[in-house]
């Protein structure tokens, strides 16, 4: 029976040994939402305030080349399952800003998976990673192109099940996003 009980143990801790959550600044999420928030204070983003609307936790300060922007985390079952950076509109609203993006995200993690448009207003941009996905999206309200906010969100898909197939790929590690 205790052959049994110690084939079990180490059964599940290989399977959480292979479970990799997406990373984001270099941590991963799937943490607490007190390691995280400690991680993210140490990169030196800055709590803002808690979101009743959306049940997130919101932090302000500057990502990659982006001055300003104000982070969203989502917490479930206890457990950061997402992150969402919010470009600032006023400062990063060209077309240019969003292509930049994209090109930089494509070098980090190669083709992109998919693109939904759900009018010329709306567009999502998917790539596959390891433990999740990210998502690059902007929007308008507008034909005006200094009408243009975006978005990008790491989403860890470890812990749950989503509508698209999550494939491993390997990424080109030398690039900062």
């Amino acid at each position: 029976m205790k052959r049994y009980i110690c084939i079990l143990f180490f059964l599940c801790v290989l399977a959480n040994l292979h479970a990799q959550h997406i990373s984001f600044l270099g941590f991963q999420l799937g943490q607490t939402k007190e390691i995280t928030d400690s991680l993210l204070r140490q990169k030196g983003f800055e709590y803002s305030g808690w979101s009743r609307f959306d049940n997130d936790y919101l932090y302000n300060g500057d990502f990659w080349i982006y001055n300003e922007t104000r982070l969203r985390v989502t917490v479930e079952g206890g457990l950061v399952t997402a992150i969402q950076i919010e470009i600032p509109k006023e400062k990063y609203n060209k077309m240019a800003d969003f292509n930049k993006l994209l090109n930089n995200l494509n070098s980090k993690y190669g083709k992109i998976y998919s693109k939904e448009s759900i009018s010329k207003y709306f567009c999502f941009y998917y790539w596959k990673v390891k433990g999740g996905y990210v998502m690059a999206s902007y929007s308008k309200t507008s034909d005006f192109e200094d009408d243009l906010g975006f978005s990008l969100s790491y989403i860890d898909c470890t812990n749950k099940t989503y509508k698209k197939p999550i494939v491993a790929k390997k990424r080109n590690k030398s690039n900062d996003l």
